[in-house]
């Protein structure tokens, strides 16, 4: 059930994570407000990607599959943390 509970997490927060980040792309100044929205859906999602990696890992699913899991989150938390100098106009 915790599972699942974490898959459906992932799956809402990076919907809605994936919708506001769309919001803020084209407009260059965006309110903080869907900033702060943005920042925080990804942070639930990020979380609970890795929750589902550890679960997977005890529960005895292949190491490429975990890792493959593992290293996806690693790379969005490194693209989170650089998209700032990413973005128009910084």
């Amino acid at each position: 059930m915790r599972s699942a509970t974490a898959y459906f997490t992932l799956m809402i927060s990076s919907l809605l994570a994936l919708i506001a980040g769309l919001i803020i792309w084209p407009a260059s100044s965006a309110s903080m407000t869907v900033h702060g929205v943005h920042s925080v859906l990804g942070i639930v999602a990020v979380g609970s990607l890795g929750v589902l990696a550890a679960r997977a890992r005890r529960a005895g699913v292949s190491r490429g599959v975990v890792a493959g899991a593992v290293a996806w989150t690693a790379v969005t938390l490194l693209f989170a943390m650089a998209h700032g100098q990413l973005a128009p106009g910084a």
